[in-house]
Formats: C-alpha cells, structure tokens, sequence
C-alpha cells in the first residue's frame, strides 16, 4: 500500500491481487482496524452491481439493454463472469473477493462507499475505436469464445492477474496487435481514478481505495502532483 496526502486529506491506497485470499484478508484486517470516513473501490456501477447481485446479468431485459447502447457493456460482463467462474473452480479463488469484502465492510460500518472506476462500456468504447474493422471482428469473436469456452485457466493467466488487471487480462489476447490496449485499459484508468479520488479527498479526510495492484504505481505516480482540473478530466474520459 502507499500513503498520500491529497487536498489535505489523508489517502492510503491498497494494491491488491484480484486472485489472492492474503490480499482479502488484508483488506478486511485494514478496514477493521483503520479509522477511516470513506471506502474507495476499483469498480464503475456495472461491475459494482455485478459483484454485489451476481444474478443481476441473468435477470437483465435484452430489449433495455440494446435500447440504451449497453450491448458491449453487457459483452465484456459476461466474458470477465465467465472467466472468474473458470478461475474460481479450478483453483478455488474467489476473484474480486478484496473488493466485496471492502463493500461489505464499508456497509456494516456506515461508510460511504465510492465508485471511482470508469464505465466498463465507455473503456470498451474507446479501445474498440482504436482498433481497425478486421480487428473489431476479432474482438467480438474473442469475446464470444471467453463467454462460451470451458478451457482450463492457465497458470500464467492466474499469475498475470495476480500482478495486473482484471479488465485488462480479459481483453489481452482479443487484439494483441493494437499497441493502444495499454493506454486505455490501463493508463486512462489510472488518471481517471485519479480524479474521482481528488474529488473525494475534496470533502473526506481519511481515504482508504481499494484497487488492483496493476495500477498501485500509476495512480500513486499521477496523486503525487494532482491536478486540480479533475472535472475536466473526467468529462474528457468519459467521452
């Protein structure tokens, strides 16, 4: 973890594997034993919805969903569903386990909880506008393989998910050939969590964030300066 002070508040942020039992039970020692006036988790409503009510995708109307433009949104949730489901029978890991635990912890003690991921539809979003036609058919057709397939996860998988990003190792291998994967799965993330958590440090004094520990250095690296147009910036990734 790494301690920060922003807009005079004090902000301790959590790397965490998304894999890892030790990661879960360090993250419900630190909010059982931390004094803090607010719970800052790595997930956008979507996700947050999908953690907390895991029937929630089955029970979604299609028709809304192809009515509000969520159908890739949809897409990428039920491939990372699929995955966590391959990973939590083989090894008996719980994927996402350190943030629900933050969530419920932060419920039974009253704490306001904050949801400073962006929309997983927006990043799928702006990763496809980066890719060309012929790979946008491979992204779909990789998508549709992850929800459908009943492969085995490798170990390399665990491991890389262990050090990285949910999101990101999901979509690694759909269009390995675009060199912008990075950029918006990971870096436009990092800044974007970065300004929802000066915007919560503007009104909150003791900060704990939840978040994977592919982004631990790039969100202590943008936090260290931060930037006081956090509003503009969150319009601009938000686009």
């Amino acid at each position: 973890f790494e301690d920060l002070f922003v807009k005079e508040a004090s902000l301790r942020i959590v790397g965490t594997a998304h894999v890892s039992k030790a990661s879960k039970e360090f993250v419900a020692e630190e909010l059982d034993r931390g004094f803090y006036d607010c719970v800052a988790v790595e997930l956008c409503s979507s996700r947050f919805q999908q953690l907390t009510d895991p029937a929630s995708l089955e029970t979604m109307d299609l028709f809304q969903v192809i009515k509000q433009k969520r159908v890739s949104t949809l897409a990428v949730m039920l491939a990372m569903g699929a995955f966590q489901r391959r990973i939590a029978a083989k090894f008996d890991l719980e994927p996402g386990a350190e943030l629900k635990i933050a969530v419920d912890s932060a419920r039974a003690k009253n704490l306001p909880i904050e949801l400073i991921d962006r929309d997983i539809g927006t990043t799928f979003s702006r990763f496809f506008g980066t890719v060309s036609w012929w790979e946008r058919l491979q992204v779909f057709g990789g998508l549709f393989t992850a929800i459908v397939t009943k492969d085995d996860p490798s170990e390399a998988e665990v491991e890389s998910l262990k050090k990285g990003d949910m999101l990101e190792q999901v979509m690694s291998g759909l269009a390995e050939s675009s060199p912008s994967i990075h950029g918006v799965l990971v870096a436009e993330r990092d800044k974007y969590m970065a300004a929802k958590l000066i915007k919560v440090c503007e009104k909150k004094r003791k900060v704990i964030a939840i978040v994977g520990a592919g982004h631990l250095k790039g969100l202590c690296e943008i936090l260290k300066t931060p930037f006081d147009n956090s509003a503009e910036v969150l319009r601009e990734l938000e686009t």
